[in-house]
């Protein structure tokens, strides 16, 4: 569980670095994920629309995003590398080609946002995105939406296995509850599919124009 302290740590650095740089939360949109689950193409395909050869970032990636429907607004789009050094922060990617193999870790690090206390006082809007839809075998939103709900460490929030947790986290549904991604109080949360390879990404798009 070390990974996830290290994680928090850094996450509440970023965040407040970019509140110190005078950056709103709502002008800003964070893509993070485990390691290899596409966020950086679906970073390229986004801004620079189009396909390239990516390799596991080591730094963010930082580009400025207009909306179609008002040209007037304009988004941060940040691609936080994935390294269990550097976990934490809204669009969650998730490999759903390889999401069984990868479920507990992609569970665990989306539940421990979710609970996170910065985090759920923002009411941050989570999109979590299904990518790599195309390759053979791969799981809908859908189906990983019922995946990750099975496997939630525990029921309303998480907590470190080893007890030294000094995270700031919070209840995301009550303790008599069992949990759903519908019963949060905290986020509006929305499951999307997509392939970031492809220019089959018009949901992240669709869920940009609505922030």
């Amino acid at each position: 569980m070390l990974y996830i302290i290290l994680g928090a740590s850094v996450f509440v650095l970023l965040l407040l670095g970019y509140l110190f740089l005078g950056v709103s939360r709502k002008s800003t949109v964070l893509i993070t994920g485990i390691c290899d689950s596409g966020k950086t193409a679906l970073f390229v395909m986004l801004v620079h629309k189009k396909n390239a050869m990516t390799f596991t970032s080591l730094a963010p990636n930082t580009e400025d995003y207009k909306l179609k429907t008002r040209s007037s607004r304009t988004l941060k789009i940040v691609d936080v590398p994935g390294l269990e050094k550097l976990r934490f922060e809204l669009i969650f990617v998730v490999d759903s080609s390889k999401i069984q193999a990868l479920l507990k870790d992609t569970a665990e690090y989306l539940f421990n946002l979710m609970t996170d206390g910065i985090l759920a006082r923002n009411r941050t809007p989570f999109l979590i995105l299904c990518n790599k839809n195309d390759v053979p075998g791969a799981k809908n939103a859908v189906a990983v939406e019922k995946m990750t709900t099975l496997c939630r460490t525990k029921a309303g929030g998480l907590a470190a296995l080893d007890g030294h947790n000094e995270r700031q986290t919070v209840p995301i549904v009550r303790p008599d509850e069992a949990f759903s991604f519908a019963k949060n109080k905290l986020h509006r949360v929305t499951f999307a599919d997509c392939s970031a390879v492809s220019t089959d990404i018009s949901p992240v798009r669709l869920w940009l124009e609505r922030l």
